[in-house]
C-alpha cells in the first residue's frame, strides 16, 4: 500500500533506551500507518523487541516521544497500550498453563453478565478466534500439554480478540508450519482491509516478502535501512541486517558412508501420534524430517531419545536393539536430543552458561564423584569457544539472545561426543547470522561421522542441509526423498496429501506388457464412492503415461445387503482379476472369502472400512476419534449445554458405530448436554430428513445434531432449513459431498470431518499395481480425515477444485453403470 499523503497512526521520534551504561536503542525514528504491514527486521539483539516493548507499554524509553493518532502517547503498562488500541504477541509464549484456552485468551478482560464472568460467551468468542486460525480444539481444554505450535496459535487468537488498531506480532510463525502460516496470513490481510496496522517481526525472510508492505531494518539498536518490500531482493535485506556481504546460506554437505548407525523399525506411539515409522540413518548423514504441525515429527524424535513412550517397534544402534525407555538410556547409548522449546526444555534460564553446559556432563566435570568448580569453568569455557557462544560463562542463560541460548543447548549435548544427534527445530526464532553458524555445526557433526536427524518446519532449511528427507503427515511417513529429487512442491504435496510412498515409485515406471484388470466392490451406490472412483481414474491416467495399462471396473451393489455383497465378492474373486478392492460390509462373513482368494494368489486391498489386519488397507481408521472430535466441536458450539440428537447411520456399519461411540464419550464430559434422540438412518439423506423432522417436533429446543456418515448431515441440514432453524441448530457430521460443502458455506452445517476419498481411490490403484510388481506396500495406508468448517472452506474449494473434486452436480453424476438404480437423488442445491 502507499502511505503518501496519509498520517501515521503511531510515530516514534528519537527514542532512546539504556540499561545503566549500556544503550540498546539509539535515536529511533519510525512511523506506522493504518492498513499497512511493516516488517521490523534485524539480527538477535538488534533492538526489534525493545522497540516493540516500548510501543506496547512493556518497558519505558529513557528519552524520546511517541504520538498515537496525533496525541501524546506514553503507556506505562501493557494494559494502557491495549486500552489505547495497541496489542502485541510476544515471541516467548505468555500463556498460563493451568488455565483453559478460553481463560488464557480473555485473561484480565473476561466478559461479564450481571457482574459475573459469562463463561458461555467467553468460550463462544474463544472458539470463534480459534476457528479463524483453523484450530479445531475445545476452548475448555487446559493449555498445559498442548504443542508449542498450538500454543502459538492460541496467542494469535488472543491477539485477534483485542480489536486493536495496531497489532505487533513478534515471531508469530516461529512454531508454525506452512498451512498454519497461510491461515495467519489470511487473517492479516483481513485486518489490513479493516484498517489495522501491523508490525511484523520475523526471521523468515520469504514470508516477509509475501506479507509486508514496507521493511525496516535495525542493527545494534539503530534503524539502518528502510525498503519497499516489493522492490528489494532478499540478499540485500540480509546484508543490511548483518552489515556485510553474505555468502551462501547453506554450507556444502558431506557424502555419508554406507555404514548404518541408527535404524528405526515399525515404531509406534501408544497415543497414535506416530505409527509404523521405518528409516535408517548412515554414518555422517544428515537426515531431515519434514511435515506440517501435528504430523508427529517432534513426538517421533522424542521417542527415539527416550523422552516419550514407545508402544511397538525397535530403535537399533549399530545393529543392536537399544530401544530406550528413558532419556538416560538414550544418552548412555550415545543418542542426544536438542528439543524444540529451548527455554522450557533446553536451558535452565536462571543458571549460568557454564552450569548449563557442565551439569549435562557430570562425568567430565566430576569424574571422581566430586564436582570441582575450576573444572566446571574450564570445561564450559572450552565448549563456549568451540561452539561460538557469545557470552561469559558466569552469565545467566536468561540474559542471552535466542541464538546463543540454542548454541548453549547444542554445546552441552555435543560435549558428550554422541553417535546420534536429534535436532528439533534447531533455528526456530534465530537470526540469519546465528542460523549460519548452527548449519556449520550440523555439517561439522556429519563430517565427524555423527548421524544427524534434523526436524524443521522451514522447508528451505530442511532441503538445504539434508542428504535425505523423510516427510510425515498425520503420524505416518509418506515418503523418503533423496536430496536430488526433493523440492518444496514435492515435500509439501507429501506433507499435505497423506500419500504413502513406502515403495519406490520409480519402480512403477517399468512397463507391464499386459493390461491389469482391477475390480472395486463398494458397499452401496453412493456419491462418496464416486469421489473414490475419480481418484482411481487419476491413478490410471498417470500409470498409462508410464507405460502401464490398467482397467478399473466397479461392481455397484444397489443396496447395502450382506448376502448380496458377499456373493459379489465371491464371484469377483473366483474370476481372479489382477487386483480387487473391497469395502467390507460384514467382516465376519467376508474375511474367510477374501482370505481364500489371497491364499490362491489374488491381490486384495480393503478400502473405506477397515475389517482385518490380515489384508492391506487404504482409508481412514480414526472413526472413534473423529466422533470424539465432532463431539467436542459440537459441545463448544452450543456452549456446553443443551439437547442433542444422533443420526446413527447404518446398523451394520462398524465405522458408523465407532463414530457414535466416540461422540458419546466426548459428550459424557459435559453434564449439561443431554442426548435426547438417536435413530439409524441407513446412510440415506431422505430418511435423515424424516428423522430430523421427528427430533425437532419432539424437542423444539434441540440445540445440536450429530450425523455419523456422509448422508445424514445433508438430511439434517435440509430438515433444519425447511423448519427455519438454519444456524440455530448446530449440525456436525462426516465427509465433504458437494451438498455438504454448500450447506457449510451457507452456515447450515457447522462442520464435518472430511475423509480423503479421492486419495483412497488413487492409492488403492497405485498399491495394487505395486503388488502386481511384487513390491511391498503399506499394510495400512491411512489417509486420515480433516476438520472442515466455514473458516476452512475457501482453502478447501481451492484444494478440491479439479482433480481433487467431490461429487459432481446431480445432472452430471453419470459415472455409474447403465441400469444401476439409485435409492435417492443427491441434489447439490440446498433446499430452502
Amino acid at each position: 500500500m502507499t502511505t503518501e499523503g496519509n498520517s501515521p497512526i503511531l510515530s516514534l521520534r528519537n527514542i532512546q533506551k539504556s540499561y545503566g551504561p549500556i544503550q540498546v536503542l539509539h535515536g529511533i525514528d519510525m512511523d506506522f500507518y493504518a492498513g499497512e504491514v511493516v516488517a521490523l527486521l534485524g539480527e538477535n539483539g538488534a533492538g526489534k523487541s525493545t522497540v516493540s516493548n516500548v510501543i506496547s507499554g512493556t518497558i519505558r524509553p529513557t528519552s524520546g516521544t511517541m504520538t498515537w493518532q496525533g496525541a501524546a502517547y506514553a503507556p506505562a503498562t501493557p494494559k494502557e497500550a491495549i486500552d489505547s488500541g495497541v496489542g502485541m504477541i510476544h515471541q516467548e509464549l505468555m500463556l498460563l498453563p493451568h488455565l483453559t484456552i478460553a481463560e488464557n485468551i480473555f485473561v484480565g478482560r473476561y466478559p461479564k453478565t450481571a457482574g459475573r464472568v459469562d463463561r458461555r460467551k467467553m468460550e463462544e468468542r474463544a472458539h470463534e478466534g480459534l476457528e479463524r486460525l483453523g484450530l479445531d480444539i475445545s476452548p475448555r481444554r487446559v493449555v498445559e500439554g498442548l504443542s508449542t505450535a498450538n500454543q502459538q496459535l492460541i496467542e494469535i487468537a488472543k491477539a485477534l480478540t483485542l480489536n486493536a488498531k495496531l497489532l505487533i506480532l513478534d515471531e508469530p510463525t516461529a512454531a508454525l508450519g506452512g498451512a498454519e502460516t497461510k491461515l495467519l496470513f489470511k487473517q492479516i490481510e483481513k485486518l489490513k482491509s479493516e484498517g489495522v496496522g501491523i508490525v511484523y517481526i520475523s526471521h523468515r525472510l520469504e514470508e516477509i516478502k509475501q506479507i509486508a508492505d514496507r521493511i525496516v531494518v535495525m542493527r545494534d539498536g539503530e534503524k539502518v535501512k528502510e525498503f519497499d518490500s516489493a522492490d528489494i531482493p532478499i540478499r540485500t535485506i540480509v546484508e543490511a541486517m548483518v552489515g556485510r556481504s553474505l555468502g551462501r546460506m547453506f554450507p556444502n554437505i558431506p557424502t555419508p558412508s554406507e555404514e548404518t548407525v541408527l535404524e528405526v523399525r515399525d515404531l509406534s506411539s501408544p497415543h497414535g501420534t506416530f505409527a509404523g515409522v521405518n528409516f535408517a540413518v548412515k554414518k555422517g548423514e544428515i537426515f531431515g524430517v519434514a511435515g506440517l504441525v501435528g504430523a508427529g515429527r517432534t513426538e517421533l524424535v522424542r521417542a527415539i531419545a527416550g523422552a516419550d513412550p514407545i508402544e511397538t517397534g525397535q530403535v537399533l544402534l549399530g545393529g543392536t536393539d537399544i530401544t530406550p525407555r528413558t532419556p538416560r538410556a538414550a544418552i548412555d547409548n550415545g543418542i542426544v536430543l536438542v528439543p524444540e522449546d529451548r527455554k522450557l526444555q533446553g536451558v535452565i534460564l536462571n543458571q549460568s552458561i557454564q552450569e548449563n553446559i557442565a551439569y549435562a556432563n557430570f562425568e567430565s566435570v566430576g569424574p571422581s564423584g566430586w564436582v570441582r568448580q575450576g573444572r566446571v569453568r574450564q570445561f564450559a569455557n572450552e565448549n563456549i569457544r568451540k561452539f561460538g557462544v557469545k557470552g561469559q560463562g558466569h552469565q545467566n542463560a536468561s540474559e542471552m539472545s535466542g541464538g546463543n541460548q540454542q548454541k548453549v543447548v547444542i554445546a552441552k549435548w555435543l560435549a558428550r561426543n554422541p553417535r546420534v544427534v536429534l535436532l528439533d527445530e534447531p533455528t526456530r526464532g534465530i537470526d540469519v547470522g546465528a542460523r549460519s553458524s548452527i548449519y556449520d555445526i550440523i555439517v561439522g557433526l556429519a563430517e565427524q561421522g555423527v548421524a544427524v536427524i534434523v526436524v524443521s518446519s522451514d522447508l528451505d532449511e530442511v532441503l538445504g542441509v539434508s542428504n535425505r528427507i523423510m516427510v510425515m503427515a498425520a503420524g505416518r511417513q509418506t515418503g523418503i526423498l533423496d536430496r536430488s529429487e526433493a523440492n518444496d512442491v514435492y515435500v509439501m504435496e507429501l506433507a499435505t496429501s497423506g500419500r504413502a510412498r513406502s515403495f519406490d515409485q520409480k519402480d512403477l515406471i517399468t512397463p507391464i506388457k499386459q493390461r491389469l484388470e482391477f475390480v472395486f466392490i463398494p458397499k452401496v451406490v453412493h456419491p462418496w464412492y464416486e469421489v473414490v472412483a475419480k481418484g482411481a481414474e487419476k491413478a490410471v491416467e498417470e500409470l498409462k503415461r508410464d507405460g502401464i495399462d490398467v482397467r478399473v471396473t466397479w461392481d455397484w451393489p444397489p443396496k447395502a445387503q450382506v448376502a448380496d455383497h458377499n456373493r459379489r465378492i465371491m464371484e469377483t474373486l473366483e474370476r481372479k482379476p489382477d487386483g480387487v478392492a473391497v469395502a467390507c460390509l460384514d467382516p465376519v462373513s467376508e474375511i474367510p472369502t477374501i482370505q481364500k482368494a489371497v491364499d490362491e494368489g489374488v491381490n486384495v486391498i480393503t478400502f473405506d472400512t477397515f475389517c482385518s489386519d490380515a489384508f492391506p488397507f487404504v482409508g481412514n481408521k480414526s472413526d472413534r476419534q473423529d466422533g470424539a472430535e465432532l463431539g467436542e466441536f459440537l459441545a463448544a458450539r452450543i456452549g456446553g449445554a443443551g439437547k442433542v440428537a444422533i443420526l446413527a447411520g447404518s446398523p451394520t456399519a462398524t465405522n458408523h458405530a465407532a463414530r457414535v461411540a466416540g461422540f458419546k464419550e466426548a459428550i459424557a464430559a459435559y453434564p449439561d448436554i443431554d442426548i435426547v434422540y438417536e435413530e439409524a438412518d441407513n446412510d440415506n439423506p431422505d430418511t435423515a430428513v424424516r428423522l430430523t423432522e421427528a427430533a425437532l417436533a419432539a424437542h423444539p429446543d434441540l440445540a445440536g445434531i450429530f450425523g455419523c456418515d456422509a448422508s445424514n448431515p445433508i438430511g439434517a441440514a435440509r430438515a433444519v432449513s425447511d423448519a427455519g432453524r438454519a444456524g440455530e441448530v448446530v449440525i456436525v457430521g462426516m465427509d465433504d459431498l458437494q451438498e455438504t460443502l454448500k450447506y457449510i458455506e451457507a452456515g447450515v452445517i457447522a462442520g464435518v470431518k472430511a475423509q480423503r476419498q479421492w486419495e483412497i481411490g488413487y492409492w488403492t490403484v497405485k498399491n495394487l499395481v505395486a503388488m502386481n510388481q511384487n513390491h511391498t506396500v503399506p499394510h495400512e495406508h491411512l489417509t486420515g480425515s480433516q476438520m472442515l468448517t466455514k473458516a476452512h472452506l475457501a482453502d478447501w474449494w481451492d484444494k478440491t477444485r479439479g482433480e481433487h473434486s467431490g461429487a459432481e452436480p446431480a445432472e452430471t453424476v453419470g459415472a455409474l453403470p447403465a441400469g444401476t438404480a439409485r435409492e435417492t437423488r443427491y441434489d447439490t442445491t440446498p433446499r430452502r
